[in-house]
């Protein structure tokens, strides 16, 4: 009886091995699965950030540039109107100037956007 209980608990514990021996394994597989979630997560928000950033980018260009025409349209108002555009009796030497002047006031600032 002695070699029967000297067999035994060896048998017990192969038994419990062969039960759990996939179980690192197992916890080995979620560990890199959080693991690649997380990479990717983090991959994804800094491509949004990117986008971000360069959305952003453009419509500050496009602020400052629709900024810049403002300016320009109103000097080319207050040219217009120094000048004396607007009256009947235009100076013909500056006639040229008076049209560019007019057309530069009525340009539409919304064609930038």
């Amino acid at each position: 009886m002695s070699s029967n209980n000297g067999k035994k608990p060896t048998a017990i514990y192969e038994s419990r091995f062969l039960k759990h021996q996939d179980i690192t394994y197992t916890i080995v597989l979620y560990i890199q699965t959080l693991f690649n979630i997380i990479c990717s997560f983090c991959i994804f928000y800094i491509f949004v950030n990117i986008i971000l950033s360069i959305k952003q980018d453009f419509k500050l260009k496009t602020e400052e540039h629709i900024h810049a025409l403002h300016e320009e349209r109103m000097s080319c108002t207050n040219s217009f109107i120094a000048n004396r555009c607007a009256d009947s009796d235009r100076v013909p030497a500056i006639e040229n100037l008076c049209n560019q002047w007019a057309s530069c006031m009525n340009r539409d600032t919304a064609v930038a956007q």
